[in-house]
């Protein structure tokens, strides 16, 4: 599994869930090992027991906070499209959250294919700091530079760390 992670070209975190209660497995005879080394000196055993405990905390949170992170701009983009009043949603990345929410909108994905004509009266949502760099000279960004060419885009609403809505006008 670890090597077919290594072997795939795009990376998330998430990925590496699956094989976290093996890594555990296999790192738990050294803790045991440990643990009965500190037997004989019980102050020394439950400083390092609280130490780790502590460190688990630290960790379950610090890897935790950018998945809620995520969830929570997911939510909050998918609201904004379910309330709005236009018809065709053109996204990249935070589309696939958009099942999830019920959003039911003419939702156009701008990596499937090169866009040649946008509607007006559409909204697009969309993270140009973030997808400039990683998907240079390829659809998503491709599209956005031609909507941004072609087409005028008065910002709606702005969802903080890049994300915005626009509406492409003439």
């Amino acid at each position: 599994y670890a090597v077919f992670l290594a072997g795939i070209p795009f990376q998330n975190q998430r990925y590496l869930l699956l094989s976290y209660p093996f890594v555990v497995i296999s790192v738990f005879p050294g803790y045991e090992r440990l643990v009965n080394i500190l037997q004989k000196k019980k102050i020394l055993l439950y400083s390092v027991l609280l130490l780790m405990l502590m460190l688990q905390i630290f960790y379950c949170i610090y890897y935790f906070k950018p998945a809620y992170e995520r969830n929570v701009l997911e939510r909050e983009i998918a609201d904004f499209v379910k309330d709005d009043t236009h018809k065709n949603v053109y996204t990249f990345d935070i589309d696939v959250s958009f099942m999830s929410y019920d959003v039911n909108k003419n939702v156009i994905n701008m990596w499937k294919e090169k866009i040649v004509e946008f509607s007006f009266n559409s909204i697009v949502i969309f993270n140009e700091k973030k997808f400039t760099v990683q998907w240079v000279n390829k659809n998503p960004m491709l599209n956005w530079n031609e909507l941004n060419a072609k087409y005028t885009l008065q910002e709606l609403r702005d969802f903080g760390n890049g994300w915005k809505a626009y509406e492409i006008r003439n």
